[in-house]
């Protein structure tokens, strides 16, 4: 009797399991998202029980509450705990529609396991919004305004719909890192935040009827870029547009290498010039971001994108391409000066002496985008020093620029995200999916 009990236990778990399975598979609103790849093995856990299902022989295994389960990579299959080998793929869905743990992290929905190269891949599977739940506050600060939350939610849930198939190859749509969207799964969750998700629901931006390249950045520095002068393609919606004043950490920052540090860096990265004896910008963007740079070194120069600098100098070191460029060299200080009218250079007057005058008084024959400015006598170590404002690439959602809109909205203005929407995402509109 208490196997035919048992029996029937599982033949309802297994209806259950394939019904949810089915309807993950073919629901417009679910996704899949990667969180792990080239893994040897991952250790799952519910509160409340789960269930696994070999969907390739339809073995299918309960465990209790709170114990952990190992899974891994054994040739060309699945071990799973003491349950043997499974062929994979392998669906795991919590009993009391709770929590899965992966290595300690909780995740909402559903997870499956296969193998990739002989390795783990696991994958979470779940309603998109609930996806925003992990993905807003891991991307924006869940202490920042509602409206700049909104803002962030529709934004996110955008990139998500436009992005669906980058990674399709791989067996789901979206990573969980920096490459997509940084997600964080339900320990990333606040209140706050998934409120902006739940008050924008199914919200997104289009352009002519078209889902937008919803892009956007940490802070603009002051002004956000055109696409064309960070990427290849000029987007009606992503005009450089002037950004609010905010209290961001990262509105200044710089950054010093001796020139056999850079040297090697930029070696590494396949510029190999020599010795770096000078790095010129060529030319700017709207926002005053280096869209090309030439870098001369004792075996010759080249030209680079302001892109590809920051590629190969890391971006959490050279922050954005909002930056200018000091050449500390004995007995010298060459500073690479953009053209900008509310500051001051020094100058030399036919008389000899020097004067600080505002940049919008400065003649510049030829046209050049920066001049050399401040040359004067400095001691000490050589150094090349990048000085500058915001952090990304610059184009679409200026986050930092978000909040401050949102703490200039007048009292009660609950939809007032379309209207920083609106300023970051030139001509788009609000609409439903």
């Amino acid at each position: 009797m208490q196997r035919s009990r048992a029996g029937v236990l599982a033949v309802l778990l297994l209806v259950l399991f394939l019904s949810q399975h089915v309807q993950a598979a073919e629901g417009d609103g679910y996704i899949r998202v990667g969180l792990i790849q080239g893994q040897q093995q991952a250790r799952i856990m519910s509160p409340g029980g789960f269930i696994a299902i070999d969907l390739s022989s339809g073995q299918l295994d309960q465990f209790q509450p709170n114990v952990t389960v190992t899974f891994a990579s054994e040739g060309a299959g699945i071990r799973v705990g003491d349950r043997g080998l499974y062929t994979g793929p392998v669906r795991l869905a919590a009993l009391d529609q709770g929590l899965l743990y992966l290595n300690g992290n909780p995740y909402r929905g559903e997870l499956e396991i296969f193998l990739q190269n002989g390795r783990l891949t696991v994958v979470n599977e779940l309603p998109v919004e609930e996806y925003l739940y992990g993905v807003v506050p891991r991307e924006m600060p869940a202490g920042f305004p509602l409206e700049a939350l909104k803002a962030q939610a529709v934004t996110a849930r955008t990139f998500t719909y436009a992005n669906w198939n980058k990674h399709q190859g791989e067996g789901f749509n979206l990573c969980a890192t920096v490459h997509c969207q940084v997600y964080g799964g339900a320990a990333a969750e606040s209140p706050q935040t998934n409120q902006a998700v739940d008050s924008t629901r199914g919200e997104v931006l289009r352009y002519q009827g078209q889902l937008i390249d919803a892009c956007y950045h940490a802070c603009s520095g002051g002004y956000t870029e055109n696409s064309e002068n960070v990427w290849s393609a000029s987007l009606p919606y992503l005009r450089g547009v002037p950004d609010y004043v905010s209290d961001s950490p990262y509105r200044s920052w710089s950054v010093s290498y001796s020139p056999e540090q850079l040297t090697e860096i930029l070696r590494q990265g396949g510029v190999d010039v020599g010795r770096v004896e000078e790095i010129t910008p060529l030319s700017r963007g709207v926002s005053g971001r280096v869209s090309q740079v030439r870098i001369s070194g004792s075996r010759g120069s080249r030209v680079i994108s302001g892109n590809q600098l920051r590629g190969i100098l890391g971006y959490d070191q050279l922050r954005s391409t909002l930056f200018e460029i000091e050449m500390h060299k004995s007995g010298e200080n060459i500073i690479m000066q953009p053209l900008r009218a509310n500051q001051e250079v020094t100058v030399i007057g036919g008389d000899g002496q020097t004067r600080r005058v505002p940049m919008h008084e400065v003649a510049v024959l030829g046209g050049d985008a920066t001049v050399a400015v401040g040359i004067g006598e400095e001691q000490g170590t050589e150094q090349v020093v990048f000085k500058g404002s915001g952090w990304g690439h610059g184009v679409g959602l200026s986050q930092w620029g978000a909040k401050a809109m949102a703490e200039m909205a007048p009292r009660g203005a609950d939809n007032y995200y379309r209207t920083i929407l609106q300023h970051y995402f030139q001509g788009a509109r609000v609409e439903t999916i």
